[in-house]
């Protein structure tokens, strides 16, 4: 096996190690995670909408991310739209492509018989198979129940039904990764693939219609929720934008792993040149090579209306925010297996109050394919819902737990607070001094 891919899966394996291992042995996770193979199958009813080639794509790039073999059992079809970053017409061609262009060796090897079989809607399959089904702005991942064939246009529900359903295909791979590392196989519910596990997500509370001009936004990062974000920003019909991209870094082998629109052959290249490839027409995307913070303030100019933040580093959080504290601003932030996204009205508690501290953590930080694509599907549905959407009377945190998501809290929606400590000294926070004091 190719000494890259250990680079380009070191993320994720660190990631395993930490939460579920306990071990600094890389190489058997890896090795786990490549000899695990998935097959998806889908019929022509199936895969002749937006909606279901969203879904098939969505999950075969999340499974792909990670490392794991993908089989494809679907009919010769041509794509309905644009899928970015898959090239050509043919939707199976397009897909073996991408995936021999993302891990070093490829994820396209199929199994004679797959550790793993998902069905796409209401494709006729044996009963294990883990069905991928939905609607709009609903997903639905099980082995049991009914399930219709995906339809229309909107692909909301589509992409979530595909992150979602790339849990299972971790968790299929745990036991091989145990073997190779002659430890226990995890037996805690959120890593064991349980036949009676069943997901059902509505995102609805962010839907819209029609058209949705999100005019000028401005875009903090140019990582993984970013990827992840404009992935799904440039598949929701009727978007228009003009977006820039602070990102002075250039993409590497160890992004492959949660970057959605990169190939392997892009590796080198900037990631602000990378986003700029996702334009079309009334979607425009243009990348700026320049890191944000206090220094670059006047090169950059006055901010956006609304401002997407996907940076890791908490302290740029807290500058972006100073810096726009008469704008809209959205954090996208994930650690670990789990995902917070806030939005930041003006006046409202703001990103300090939400990250109030700093995280002090070194190194690498573990990530996983799924995780950081949730982080970026609710942030790009919250600038949706800005736009489009009633204003919230009260000011919301969406938490997500993609290893959770069959349990009541695996979607929450969490009211934010002010607090006093907060480091950028916003409005609110110095409204809730005022209070505790009792001036």
């Amino acid at each position: 096996m190719s000494e890259d891919i250990y680079q380009a899966l070191s993320r994720t394996a660190l990631l395993l190690e930490r939460d579920i291992f306990a071990t600094a042995d890389h190489r058997p996770i890896v090795d786990g995670l490549r000899a695990t193979t998935a097959r998806i199958i889908a019929n022509r009813a199936n895969t002749d909408s937006v909606a279901g080639q969203t879904a098939l794509v969505t999950l075969y790039a999340q499974l792909a991310m990670m490392g794991l073999q993908v089989d494809l059992d679907i009919p010769t079809i041509d794509l309905v739209l644009g899928q970015p970053p898959l090239r050509g017409d043919d939707l199976e061609a397009a897909l073996v492509d991408f995936s021999e262009d993302l891990p070093p060796g490829g994820s396209s090897r199929p199994a004679a018989v797959p550790d793993i079989t998902f069905a796409l809607g209401d494709t006729p399959a044996l009963p294990t198979s883990v069905r991928v089904s939905g609607t709009a702005w609903q997903a639905s991942v099980a082995q049991v129940g009914q399930a219709g064939a995906w339809r229309g246009t909107m692909p909301v529900g589509a992409m979530a039904a595909g992150a979602a359903a790339a849990a299972d295909g971790l968790r299929v791979a745990l036991p091989r990764i145990a073997e190779r590392l002659e430890r226990p196989t995890p037996v805690e519910a959120a890593f064991v693939l349980d036949p009676s596990r069943q997901v059902s997500v509505d995102l609805s509370d962010f839907s819209v219609s029609g058209p949705v001009r999100l005019g000028e936004v401005d875009v903090i990062s140019g990582g993984a929720i970013t990827n992840a974000a404009l992935y799904a920003l440039r598949r929701i019909p009727d978007v228009s934008a003009r977006m820039r991209v602070l990102e002075p870094d250039a993409l590497d082998l160890t992004n492959l792993n949660r970057y959605p629109v990169a190939r392997r052959s892009q590796v080198g290249m900037l990631k602000a040149e990378l986003l700029q490839t996702l334009s079309a027409e009334g979607f425009q995307v243009t990348g700026l090579p320049v890191r944000f913070d206090e220094t670059t303030l006047p090169f950059i100019g006055a901010l956006a209306p609304r401002v997407l933040v996907g940076v890791d580093h908490i302290p740029s959080r807290w500058c972006v925010q100073v810096a726009a504290y008469d704008r809209w601003v959205c954090v996208g932030a994930s650690s670990h297996f789990y995902v917070l996204v806030s939005a930041h009205p003006i006046g409202r508690p703001c990103a300090g109050c939400v990250h109030p501290r700093d995280d002090s953590t070194l190194g690498n930080i573990p990530t996983i394919s799924f995780v950081s694509f949730w982080a970026g599907l609710i942030q790009a549905l919250e600038v949706l819902r800005e736009v489009a959407g009633t204003p919230k009377a009260v000011t919301t945190s969406t938490n997500v737990w993609p290893l959770g998501l069959d349990g009541r809290r695996g979607i929450q929606a969490v009211t934010q607070s002010a607090v006093a400590e907060c480091p950028t000294q916003c409005r609110a926070s110095r409204a809730r001094r005022r209070q505790i004091v009792g001036v």
